[in-house]
């Protein structure tokens, strides 16, 4: 593992457009050729890891249960 290279992506602005709390995947809008450049990372022998700063669980706007539904579904 210490040879492979590693991708750290934020989520919100960067995979998809940010329309604030974006929690729902009804709400999750891909940017363009963000699939593509993962598998180009991925089939490049890339890890890639998402990170990202979800304050509306904190703030009570969504509990985390939703926002793990929707990473989920991102990962397929």
């Amino acid at each position: 593992m210490k040879d492979r290279k590693i991708a750290f992506l934020d989520r919100d602005g960067v995979l998809n457009y940010d329309y604030g709390y974006v929690h729902k995947i009804k709400d999750f809008k891909w940017k363009k050729n963000v699939k593509k450049a993962i598998k180009y990372l991925n089939d490049n022998n890339y890890l890639v890891v998402i990170v990202s700063n979800q304050s509306g669980i904190g703030r009570g706007y969504y509990k985390e249960a939703d926002l793990k539904k929707l990473h989920s579904w991102i990962q397929v």
